[in-house]
């Protein structure tokens, strides 16, 4: 599906100097030779050649004149790429040789002990390694390869590379396909035909020696968003992350995780989320609810108790204080609870788990449930719209929002993860597909009472985020009378 290695893009010597070398005045009509056969197609030949023009070239402790340096880095370099090349291209592996692929990487790793800020060698060396399999072993030597990768990627980075691509958009580019190349090293195999979803990406590859225990998709996903903020328009990368991420969980959504998180945001929450982040979904969520029982006829409807799930520091329970009755706020962060009691919207908060604590709840004791921006951080929807269903009396609504993904994404998922219910956002959100959340609540007997698009509710690096926003009722059975909400 995707390309293993970086395309000859030139196999060209650099004009030789004048400098009376014997070994590279030897070479220079070797390598011209092998650039011949490369034209007329003559891949083996070429091969041949570039193996003379490697015996010629003396130890690397003997190579002393800068032009013999780069020479024989030249050398080892194409060396390599034409052994890479014609296993491209099907050349037989020649007789009592290593195979074409191993002698490539023997090439590339001489170029770097030449030159040890040759970046294309360890760049294409990369590419190579990930290909190698060993008998009986199918990861190939994909450790070594994001070694290699690495180090390309250090060299660039630093400024210290040998024949570094030209600023700006040469080496945004170069970059970013560096990057994702090194994504796709963390779950090989995921992206072959018929394979998606049936690694086990738990492997050594990410505990062993990259010194790591997180999931290989979480990684993966690393790479893979690195590589666009480099190259926004690196396609291949846009569909990988678009896989690896599809259903993904990566453990980031741990209760603990969160709690943390939000404990320490707490003091600059609402100046960061609304000044900064232009965040607006509990007051559109407010103007939806209005309209909706303005079409029912119960327009200044005051409901007995309603539930603000993830309640923060109380920027939706304050737009709903006036149709509440009785106002409960709920949160996993105790700091924000504290800052959310000192406002004295809520007549009770509690600290907690938001699926648990609707699960304390009397069943059909809640009027109405809110949720602005709090449901983001699950991933399965299933148990907490049960716990929902449970506590909302017949006749109640929950109106909430959830994360869409962006447009140009949300097509390349339909695309290449038919199946996705929701996708792992860089922020450490969740982005839910609208078709998951339909299916989902349909099978609790909610009824989709009002849905609209919640586009722009905040920004994420100065962008609008998509989202969705949904409004939710609990209908009687036929014939049942309704007792006052």
């Amino acid at each position: 599906m995707f390309g293993r290695s970086f395309a000859l893009l030139h196999l060209l010597v650099s004009p030789l100097s004048s400098l009376a070398v014997y070994w590279m005045d030897e070479a220079s009509p070797i390598v011209l030779s092998a650039q011949e056969a490369i034209n007329d197609e003559h891949v083996k030949k070429a091969m041949e050649y570039y193996d003379k023009a490697v015996e010629l070239i003396p130890d690397v402790d003997k190579l002393e004149h800068p032009q013999e340096i780069k020479m024989a880095t030249e050398i080892y370099h194409l060396a390599g790429l034409m052994y890479s090349y014609a296993r491209e291209m099907g050349t037989v592996d020649k007789v009592g040789k290593e195979s074409n692929l191993w002698q490539s990487v023997i090439y590339f790793e001489m170029a770097t002990k030449v030159d040890p800020k040759y970046w294309p060698s360890y760049a294409n060396m990369a590419a190579v390694l990930a290909d190698v399999e060993e008998s009986g072993n199918h990861l190939g030597k994909y450790e070594e390869s994001l070694e290699a990768y690495g180090k390309a990627i250090e060299l660039l980075e630093s400024g210290e590379a040998t024949d570094p691509p030209e600023l700006g958009s040469g080496m945004r580019h170069t970059l970013g396909e560096l990057h994702y190349r090194m994504g796709l090293n963390f779950v090989p195999g995921m992206f072959e035909q018929d394979s998606v979803g049936e690694v086990d990406y738990e492997i050594k590859l990410c505990t062993s020696r990259l010194g790591s225990n997180k999931p290989c998709q979480m990684l993966a996903s690393n790479s893979f968003h690195t590589a666009l903020q480099h190259y926004p328009g690196h396609q291949d990368a846009i569909t990988a992350l678009a896989i690896v991420t599809a259903d993904a969980t990566f453990g980031l959504t741990d209760p603990t995780h969160v709690r943390s998180l939000f404990d320490s945001y707490a003091v600059e929450f609402e100046d960061s989320l609304v000044g900064e982040l232009d965040y607006n979904a509990f007051s559109r969520l407010r103007q939806s609810f209005d309209h909706a029982m303005a079409n029912e006829g119960r327009s200044g409807y005051v409901l007995k108790t309603t539930v603000d799930c993830g309640c923060g520091t109380g920027l939706a329970g304050d737009v709903f204080r006036n149709v509440s009755e009785t106002l409960v706020g709920i949160d996993l962060s105790p700091k924000m609870i504290e800052i959310a009691r000192e406002k004295k919207v809520y007549d009770s908060l509690e600290t907690g788990d938001i699926v648990e604590r609707l699960m304390e709840h009397k069943p059909g004791e809640v009027s109405l449930i809110i949720a602005a921006d709090a449901f983001n951080y699950f991933t399965e929807l299933d148990e907490l719209f049960a716990a929902m269903y449970r506590a909302l009396a017949y006749g109640g609504y929950a109106i909430f929002s959830l994360e869409n993904v962006p447009a140009a994404m949300e097509s390349r998922l339909d695309e290449h993860a038919k199946d996705w219910r929701w996708q792992f956002q860089p922020s450490g959100r969740i982005a839910h597909r609208r078709s998951y959340i339909e299916k989902t609540l349909k099978s609790h007997e909610f009824d989709v009472a009002l849905y609209g698009d919640l586009d722009g509710f905040r920004t994420e690096k100065g962008a609008d985020v998509r989202g969705h926003m949904f409004l939710l009722k609990k209908n009687p059975p036929a014939n049942m009378k309704l007792d006052e909400l």
